[in-house]
């Protein structure tokens, strides 16, 4: 059997982290936030790993792209949902975004 990855030790640590809360989070800054926006109207998921979520306070709300007139702060997981990106809101579930966080 072949050893593993670096790469893939990291992606088990980050969901272990992240499945027993003890995952230290930091918000998402407006900038980062308009990038996920981006990322999910153009499916590039590269971003959306769990290594990648799992340091990031994925709850948080955040000022809506201006194609959601009614919301004025969303988050992303209600963005990736309205757009219907199967990947990104089960990315997003993975890393224990809560479904139920609303303005």
């Amino acid at each position: 059997m072949p050893k593993e990855t670096l790469r893939r030790r990291e992606q088990k640590a980050a969901a272990f982290a992240v499945r027993s809360g003890r995952a230290e989070r930091r918000p998402i800054e407006p900038n980062e936030a308009q990038a996920f926006f981006r990322a999910i109207d153009a499916r590039d998921a590269a971003g959306f790993g769990i290594r990648k979520l799992s340091v990031l306070d994925v709850d948080g709300l955040h000022e809506a792209p201006e194609c959601i007139a009614w919301e004025d702060r969303i988050t992303l997981l209600y963005y990736a949902a309205w757009r219907k990106r199967d990947h990104f809101v089960n990315a997003l579930l993975k890393a224990r975004a809560n479904p139920s966080v609303r303005d």
